[in-house]
């Protein structure tokens, strides 16, 4: 199933409506999931000061996830995913993969990854690998997610990697960007489920 619109609000809240609609129900972790699997959400303009985010969005995961993306703060996990992007085991993952898009014209080389397989034993992280090209002179960011809270979580990260490449994008010269993002679980937790249905 392909999702595609303008805004991370519009994306977040059809999504949601999707999974609620049709996800199938399983057991995780001692909980129940709405699960639909290999979901791809497209998001056109993404933009981080969302209106539909701000009216609706926690304040308290927007915060959660601007420390797991912003800062070295252990935000339960051992890792963040700043540090994975900035200081992967030495390698400023940012610099060196743009560097490599800037080696030749329409570079398919500019991919990173956050996943360190032996240090990944108790959390493997939801956000898996990030990858941006230049095409007809907009910024496509592809993110693959193993798994994705989509009712709770899923606007904050997608808020994160706006404002992550916000830097690229004008050291590129461009003016727009786009986000695709391929889920292989996209879920909501049996606890949401209820409080996500009143979203309009």
């Amino acid at each position: 199933m392909i999702i595609e619109k303008n805004t991370i609000g519009e994306v977040w809240l059809e999504a949601t409506k999707y999974i609620l609609k049709n996800g199938k129900k399983i057991n995780y972790r001692e909980t129940e999931l709405l699960e639909v699997l290999n979901l791809q959400l497209i998001i056109n303009e993404p933009n981080a000061n969302d209106e539909i985010v701000e009216k609706y969005g926690d304040k308290d995961v927007l915060e959660y996830m601007r420390k797991n993306f912003e800062t070295d703060e252990n935000v339960g996990f051992g890792y963040t995913y700043k540090q994975r992007f900035f200081d992967y085991q030495g390698t400023n993952q940012i610099e060196h993969s743009l560097i490599n898009l800037e080696k030749r014209e329409n570079s398919m080389d500019a991919i990173f990854s956050t996943l360190i397989p032996k240090e990944d034993v108790k959390h493997v992280p939801c956000l898996a690998m990030l990858q941006y090209i230049v095409r007809d002179e907009t910024l496509i960011i592809t993110a693959t997610f193993k798994s994705q809270d989509i009712g709770k979580k899923s606007y904050a990260d997608y808020i994160e990697i706006t404002k992550l490449f916000e830097p690229v994008k004008e050291k590129l010269g461009l003016s727009k960007m786009k986000i695709i993002a391929n889920i292989t679980s996209a879920h909501i937790y049996k606890d949401d489920i209820e409080k996500l249905k009143k979203l309009r």
